[in-house]
């Protein structure tokens, strides 16, 4: 994995982590379209950017600036490796998604182990 990849996957694992421990934000908070339901399209990322200044409601003022943080790092890989990463695979995953090793399904894409291995 490219070291400028692990180190976006490493402060997005943080921001992750502070989001979900602010008071009202457990399941993502303004965000939770994209980090609990996996909704990974570029369109997701606008519309949560849209509901933090279009909804601000005083927890969402607050999250705010952590919120931004996290749709421009999620705005700097590719919809595959967004999906990858919300749904908490591990980042060898995410380097999969990278390099175009994953396979499209119903609900989500999953990992084609078959040309990894090969």
């Amino acid at each position: 994995m490219n070291e400028q990849l692990r180190r976006r996957l490493d402060r997005l694992d943080v921001l992750r982590e502070t989001l979900y421990s602010e008071p009202s934000c457990g399941c993502g908070g303004p965000l939770h379209i994209i980090l609990d339901d996996h909704n990974t399209r570029d369109s997701d990322l606008v519309f949560c950017y849209r509901y933090l200044y279009d909804h601000a409601k005083e927890e969402t003022y607050q999250v705010r600036p952590l919120c931004l943080l996290i749709l421009h790092e999620l705005a700097m890989l590719n919809e595959a490796q967004r999906y990858v990463w919300c749904r908490h695979y591990d980042q060898s995953e995410v380097e999969a998604a990278e390099n175009k090793i994953l396979i499209s399904t119903e609900d989500g894409y999953k990992v084609d182990y078959e040309r990894v291995a090969g």
